[in-house]
């Protein structure tokens, strides 16, 4: 995602047209290697018929996909005079004639000089609206201060039945994340418990959603400058982990 913000970065600075396209079916053009077999559909053939199907392509659900269709599009791209950057493997360069060319290739979906088109203010009020908190009171921090979240239940901090809604909560805050670093933290550390989460996370979970309510279109502006500069910022905080005493941020 630092490729992608980059790339958004030049895109603005230079002016570039922005572009987003996702392929469609794009596991089904991968060639396969090895020799692959599958029972045929339900209904297909007889019942008592013995013979399988092979192969020609990937299907959703092979092992082999994901990597088939990469090396499929990698093949194609390379046929015509892109060139795959050693840094960051997803983008692709192309120059010819003066003119420049970069895209940047997620799973099936591909950026062409930039990349997000979805308004933040719109996609944090439809994540306050999922959750019931719209009318809620906003909170001036993410986390409260000095807080360690728990990983063992207590009488007053059970484990969820139902771990699903926390999922997807945090699953669309780490989306969200892209765009607004100052929740990156909070939801670095929710993040950790997906798997086994207590009733105090996803409370601290609501608690990030009543903080994006105080500022829903705040967040990383991309703005036109004379000059490029790059700014970095560094944040630790040491054995903040109750488990492994490692750093968190």
């Amino acid at each position: 995602m630092g490729t992608v913000r980059c790339l958004i970065s030049l895109a603005v600075q230079n002016g570039w047209c922005l572009f987003q396209l996702d392929v469609n079916n794009a596991f089904l053009y991968g060639n396969l290697d090895e020799d692959v077999y599958m029972l045929p559909p339900p209904g297909y053939f007889d019942k008592n018929e013995t013979r399988v199907c092979k192969l020609k392509r990937s299907l959703y659900g092979l092992k082999q996909a994901p990597r088939q269709w990469n090396n499929r599009l990698f093949e194609a791209l390379i046929e015509n005079d892109f060139k795959q950057s050693g840094h960051d493997h997803s983008l692709y360069t192309k120059e010819s004639g003066g003119s420049f060319v970069a895209l940047l290739v997620y799973v099936d979906d591909i950026v062409l000089t930039g990349g997000l088109c979805l308004s933040q203010r719109k996609y944090c009020l439809e994540l306050l609206h999922d959750f019931g908190l719209l009318a809620c009171k906003p909170v001036s921090t993410p986390f409260p201060e000095n807080i360690i979240l728990a990983h063992k239940e207590s009488e007053d901090d059970k484990f969820l039945k139902n771990i699903t809604s926390y999922q997807r909560l945090v699953g669309k805050l780490i989306y969200l994340t892209l765009t607004r670093p100052d929740i990156s933290y909070s939801v670095h550390c929710l993040s950790q418990h997906m798997q086994a989460p207590l009733q105090s996370h996803i409370d601290l979970g609501l608690r990030n959603l009543k903080y994006l309510k105080g500022a829903p279109g705040s967040g990383v502006n991309y703005e036109k400058s004379e000059h490029m500069s790059l700014k970095v910022y560094a944040d630790s905080d040491w054995a903040k982990c109750p488990v492994t005493r490692r750093l968190v941020s």
